[in-house]
């Protein structure tokens, strides 16, 4: 079915243009790797099969965020400067790496564009990549190969700094959340916020983060195409030691420590950043209310409950394995063979209508691997010309002795403290996952929602807001009830309405109260941050959690 090139031209407000992009483009994904010119460039590239289509979104969605220009209106004048000047800044070492692929997949996608839709531009645009290619090459190949080899070793990769953009827009952001930071989420109603920090916040999006942008799109003389350098893969391998100081397991050694310093971790923790040096101090953190330290007394975590997570989490590991699994070097995705037998076995899964699924696109899945990256279990590691997805033994080991309470807050603290977007892929937004998911439930959850979000346009600012991967997580963690449904053709996750659980409302209510009088200390510093920064929050009221930093020090 031909798709309509113009879709983008007739939305009309620059946002809404952004958040159809990724949709439009795959319907054009769809159909060229059904035609001839998809079939060939396959049968050429064989081990780009699983990600075809990458690097075209990638151009598109460049474009038109620097330029806003839609595909049929790209000429070599356009193109030639985002590949030769903007693209090769926005690319981290693996993805440069991997970058040979990218002119000959533009060109096969134009030849596809020429031939189908009588595209005019398209015979200029062939010739145009034609021209540039050693350039572009010259450019991102040159050290690309050194690059990644040094970004990559068995050892844990370190995340890269704080992009000073976030950091500015993190920082002003605080201002505009200082009226949440005492509020108690299960009191908070309607008029409870200024209606006008309201409007600041729920402006604050992604797009933003690139320049001011309005609905007509970006005033490009604020442009600053800086590059962002290296990804944000995990933490450190001592993400799960302050769990287990109590309960007397050690942390193994690893290769960057000496064997002085790994035998002082046996009798301390090891010197990261803790809860107490991010706090400003225990008068900052608002009290509970009396429902919301009930909710939490009377909640007991196990295996099974609340929520699917430790499950579905379990399933994971056993899908990685002793050996690993090969990843791509771009993003690091899961190989599409894999993703729907291992989607099937999940406790909860995610019904979908689409012919080439990427591991984004099963939010419960793209969720899961963050939290293995974030948490330190998982690590990708460079093996020959391919990357893999392993496993850390030691630690999941160490995994394996906590008990059900001590996994769930391991968990939930890899995703609302430790996380970033750049650890699954999205390398161009700085804040980290936990603000995010924060502000949507403050936003669309309670002042504008009153616990419950429903309809297809409402449920599709909250998923983008929050993130739709941590949508899913919100439902893994028995934080919220979804109810979705069968997707319409050609279409992914389907969700009719979210609504926000007890439980959920206590959670996030505590981590709230906690998170944002410490955002702004959080936003300049290490970001490898303490793996049970929220474990005293949650201590007193679940004493199987018996982690305590004060003892343990």
């Amino acid at each position: 079915m031909a798709v309509d090139l113009y879709e983008l031209d007739a939305i009309g407000n620059y946002k809404k243009a952004i958040a159809a992009l990724e949709g439009y483009a795959d319907k054009i994904i769809d159909d060229f790797l059904e035609a001839p010119e998809g079939q060939s460039y396959i049968q050429a590239h064989p081990d780009e099969e699983d990600y075809v289509g990458e690097w075209f979104l990638s151009v598109l969605t460049l474009t038109y965020k620097t330029e806003v220009v839609t595909l049929p209106h790209i000429t070599p004048s356009v193109l030639e400067p985002i590949l030769t000047q903007r693209l090769p800044t926005t690319l981290s070492p693996d993805e440069a790496a991997d970058a040979g692929s990218l002119i000959p997949e533009l060109i096969a996608f134009w030849s596809y564009l020429q031939r189908v839709y009588r595209l005019s531009t398209a015979p200029d645009i062939i010739h145009c990549l034609r021209s540039i290619q050693p350039i572009f090459n010259a450019l991102v190949l040159g050290d690309a190969s050194a690059t990644k080899r040094s970004s990559k070793s068995p050892v844990n990769r370190q995340p890269a700094s704080d992009n000073n953009l976030g950091n500015k827009r993190m920082s002003s952001l605080v201002q505009s959340l200082d009226a949440l930071g005492d509020i108690d989420i299960d009191d908070l109603d309607q008029d409870d916020l200024d209606q006008d920090d309201l409007e600041d916040l729920e402006d604050f999006e992604l797009e933003d983060l690139d320049g001011d942008l309005g609905d007509d799109g970006p005033k490009k003389h604020h442009r600053d195409y800086g590059n962002n350098g290296g990804v944000h893969y995990h933490v450190s391998p001592s993400s799960l030691v302050d769990l287990n100081v109590d309960r007397g397991i050690t942390r193994p050694t690893s290769k960057a420590e000496s064997p002085s310093k790994a035998k002082t971790s046996k009798t301390a923790p090891p010197k990261s950043t803790t809860t107490s040096q991010h706090r400003q101090s225990d008068d900052a953190i608002a009290p509970l209310s009396d429902s919301t330290i009930t909710t939490l007394t009377q909640q007991t975590i196990t295996a099974d409950s609340p929520g699917t997570i430790l499950h579905d989490f379990q399933v994971f590991l056993e899908a990685v394995g002793e050996k690993g699994i090969a990843v791509s070097g771009k993003t690091q995705y899961i190989p599409m063979k894999i993703l729907a037998d291992l989607n099937a076995k999940m406790g909860y899964s995610v019904q979908l209508d689409l012919k080439r699924p990427l591991q984004k696109n099963y939010p419960n899945i793209h969720g899961l691997c963050l939290l293995l990256k974030a948490s330190g279990l998982g690590i990708v590691v460079s093996k020959g010309k391919k990357d893999w997805l392993q496993l850390q033994p030691e630690l999941v080991a160490q995994w394996h002795q906590l008990n059900p309470t001590e996994q769930y807050f391991t968990l939930l603290n890899a995703w609302m403290i430790q996380a970033t977007p750049a650890m699954i892929g999205d390398q161009n937004n700085p804040r980290p996952v936990g603000e995010q998911c924060i502000q949507a439930w403050c936003l669309r959850l309670i002042n504008m929602g009153h616990g419950k979000v429903a309809g297809e346009g409402a449920v599709d600012q909250l998923g983008r807001m929050a993130g739709w991967y941590s949508l899913a997580l919100l439902h893994l963690f028995g934080l919220v009830n979804l109810t979705d449904a069968k997707p319409n053709a050609g279409q992914g996750w389907c969700v009719k309405a979210v609504e926000r659980s007890p439980l959920g409302t206590a959670i996030m209510s505590a981590i709230q109260n906690y998170y944002y009088p410490n955002l702004a200390r959080r936003s300049e510093s290490d970001p490898n941050c303490s793996p049970n920064e929220l474990q005293p929050l949650f201590q007193p009221y679940f004493p199987e959690c018996a982690v305590d930093p004060q003892r343990a020090e």
